[in-house]
């Protein structure tokens, strides 16, 4: 069982990827505050989502304060609406591994997070 560390500050779509991620055998945190966060990171994650479209949380710090604490090769994925271009591109710029869409995470959440722990 790995651990997935979730940023979200919406309260549903985190819920869709729990359920997800819990029916393939993961264990999730829920980060949406500091000591969240940072409870999360003390957990060794196996892989962070992190959603790009947060309102009330700093995930680009957060992003980046994980990728400095796990090294590059860390898997990272942000996601967000499809037509977010500029979240997209502030994901890769703070160090997320891969950013894909809401329809994606949401659809494939599992099957993303195994072929990143396969490559691991």
């Amino acid at each position: 069982m790995s651990t997935i560390l979730i940023v979200e500050d919406n309260l549903f779509f985190h819920a869709k990827l729990e359920s997800a991620l819990k029916r393939a055998g993961h264990k999730t945190i829920v980060a949406s505050t500091e000591t969240r966060f940072a409870q999360g990171l003390s957990e060794s994650p196996a892989v962070i989502l992190v959603s790009v479209s947060c309102r009330t949380v700093p995930w680009i710090e957060w992003v980046q304060r994980a990728r400095t604490q796990f090294g590059p090769e860390f898997p990272i994925v942000g996601y967000g609406g499809h037509v977010n271009e500029a979240g997209f591109a502030a994901g890769q710029a703070a160090g997320c591994s891969t950013v894909v869409s809401n329809g994606q995470i949401s659809a494939q959440a599992a099957e993303i997070v195994a072929q990143l722990l396969d490559r691991a």
